[in-house]
This record gives structure tokens, sequence and C-alpha cells, in this order.
């Protein structure tokens, strides 16, 4: 019975790239993610069913930083913008199906 909620800047998304037929990744993190949640809920559900994310791709680390730069330069400043939006479409206890939307 008690209310759930969300703790901001609790959330850290990471991502994996390959680049090589060896599928070597490349794994990085998004540095400034900005989630829209509802402040307090009954059930999990509640709380993420209208969940949305913003991510600014420019900002992001590999721990590399002559890789970020190639990524940064090559890649997400390709894109029509750098912001990454996603919206919860679906959550199960062991699935949750975010539509994500890129340049």
């Amino acid at each position: 019975s008690c209310p759930l909620g969300y703790k901001p800047g609790s959330v850290k998304i990471a991502w994996t790239g390959y680049k090589f037929t060896e599928k070597k990744g490349a794994t990085g993190e998004f540095k400034d993610v900005k989630i829209t949640a509802s402040p307090t809920a009954k059930t999990p559900e509640g709380l993420i069913q209208s969940t949305s994310i913003e991510i600014d791709s420019f900002n992001f680390e590999t721990g590399d930083a002559g890789r970020d730069s190639n990524i940064r330069n090559f890649f997400f400043k390709k894109m029509k913008g750098p912001k990454i939006t996603g919206k919860v479409t679906s959550f199960s206890p062991a699935i949750l199906k975010v539509a994500m939307e890129m340049n």
C-alpha cells in the first residue's frame, strides 16, 4: 500500500556498437538522459506506463576519447538532430518495451 516513485538520476542508458565482423563491441553510456514519469503510483505498471525518455546523443562516454570523437562526428552528428526520444509502450515484470525515435 506504499506509493512507488521514480528517483531522478537513477536510470542509466548504455549501448554496445559493433563495427567489425569479429563482433568486438564498443560500449558507451549516455550521460544526459531525461526521464519523464509519474511522480508516484500504486503499482509498477502505473508508474512506468506513461514514462518517456529524452537522450542527448552528443553527450556520451565510451572510455576512449578518440572513439568518442569518431562516434560523435561520423554517426550522431549525421542525424537530423542530437535528440533520441522514447516512450514506454508496454510493461511486464520480465519485459519493458520502449518505442525509440532517432533521426
